[in-house]
């Protein structure tokens, strides 16, 4: 699969991951060689994580570099 296509893909998988209940979220994608690279600023950690994983299902990824940031951290235990 051409590069084009995995990125076409992988914006389309992360942004259907994302839209469900909210505006979709500005992120880059670039693919060379299979290997996706996500960039940009989500609200939450868990979205960041879940649209590394949404861009690994897609057909013809061999790896992903998330760079996301989030400005919360909704997964962290607080209060041990």
């Amino acid at each position: 699969r051409s590069d084009a296509r995995i990125e076409a893909d992988v914006t389309a998988a992360i942004q259907a991951d994302l839209r469900r209940g909210r505006t979709p979220a500005p992120i880059t994608v670039h693919v060379d060689h299979g290997v996706v690279t996500l960039q940009g600023t989500l609200t939450y950690r868990s979205r960041a994580e879940h649209a590394g994983y949404a861009a690994s299902r897609v057909a013809g990824v061999v790896a992903i570099r998330n760079n996301l940031s989030y400005e919360l951290d909704d997964l962290m235990i607080t209060g041990l």
